[in-house]
């Protein structure tokens, strides 16, 4: 997204330097754009240069009629990043199917609850994934920063300007939406009462909170009106508001210094804890299918995120790393 972004500006700056001596509404101007000069019609009929958008559109053809099917569709970090979220996504929402059929004649409340708030937090992920794979193709990225570096947010509505203006911002919105279930799973816990469930409803209602506050952090990245901050670059209020007064340096400001970014790891440090964690229960319980089952899904949700996060960066290389 930061290397569509970079596009679009010089795009929007060739335009602004080839009209940018034009004073809007003059004489003056209306007559130079009607009497066209013998030199400029000669030197316009030796050299010919289209139009930056065109040139652009016409390279991304050629390129994607040289690439094969593999490259087309896994050849970006950000393609195979979201692609191991679709797939972990969907294998979320299986277990969660799985749960609910198990569960179909309980007459456990919680247990129902449980299996239902898994079942509705896969398929809203898998719809989120999915989101990320349509807006990861290298012209639907550029598509999308171009609209969002051009519109005029003051002709949104509120709907469009902060939920459905791009797939960015349905994608990020669908993983947000996903953590909600839980928030019902947990206050099915606490209302169970005892011990147990009292810990593991208070547990699972302050991971779910924090994860939707990273991912906030996110869905803020993907919003026209932040995009359009700090010159085209990006907002970056998780910076100023946290980073900048206790540790304001170089490194800091290379990593989180957008909130697109800031999101970026604030999705894959949680995730990458969890695929550990996962990884510690199947060596605890090496027979159980529930402890194998959660460690695929978080392993490949962590390598997507990573992936994910890697193509935030303006110097990363483009090719995915796992296709060479």
């Amino acid at each position: 997204m930061r290397k569509a972004l970079k596009r679009a500006k010089r795009t929007l700056r060739t335009y602004r330097n080839s009209f940018g001596n034009i004073v809007r509404g003059s004489r003056e101007s209306l007559d130079r754009l009607a009497q066209r000069e013998v030199s400029d019609e000669l030197r316009e009929a030796a050299e010919a240069p289209p139009l930056p958008v065109v040139a652009e559109s016409f390279d991304e053809k050629e390129e994607a009629e040289t690439q094969t099917c593999c490259q087309r569709h896994f050849g970006t970090d950000a393609l195979l990043g979201s692609w191991f979220l679709a797939v972990a996504s969907l294998l979320f929402a299986l277990y969660g199917l799985v749960l609910v059929i198990q569960s179909w004649n309980s007459d456990d409340a919680t247990w129902v609850t449980f299996a239902w708030g898994n079942l509705a937090s896969g398929v809203m992920f898998m719809v989120g994934s999915f989101y990320f794979v349509s807006v990861s193709y290298p012209e639907e990225m550029d598509r999308c920063a171009r609209e969002a570096l051009t519109v005029d947010v003051d002709t949104l509505s509120w709907m469009e300007k902060h939920v459905t203006f791009n797939d960015m911002l349905l994608a990020t919105w669908s993983f947000e939406l996903g953590c909600i279930p839980y928030l019902v799973v947990a206050g099915a816990f606490l209302a169970e009462g005892g011990h147990r469930y009292t810990i593991l409803g208070a547990l699972l209602l302050s991971v779910t909170l924090v994860g939707m506050a990273c991912l906030y952090v996110w869905v803020r990245s993907a919003m026209p009106h932040e995009m359009q901050k700090n010159g085209g670059n990006g907002s970056s209020e998780f910076y100023e508001l946290l980073i900048e007064p206790c540790c304001d340096t170089a490194f800091m400001r290379r990593h989180l210094g957008t909130d697109l970014q800031a999101g970026g790891w604030l999705f894959f440090g949680p995730t990458a804890v969890a695929a550990a964690l996962a990884l510690a229960l199947v060596c605890l319980f090496p027979g159980s299918p529930d402890a194998w089952t959660g460690f695929v899904q978080m392993v490949l949700l962590a390598i997507g995120a990573g992936l994910l996060l890697r193509s935030m960066y303006p110097g990363a290389r483009e090719e995915a790393p796992l296709l060479g």
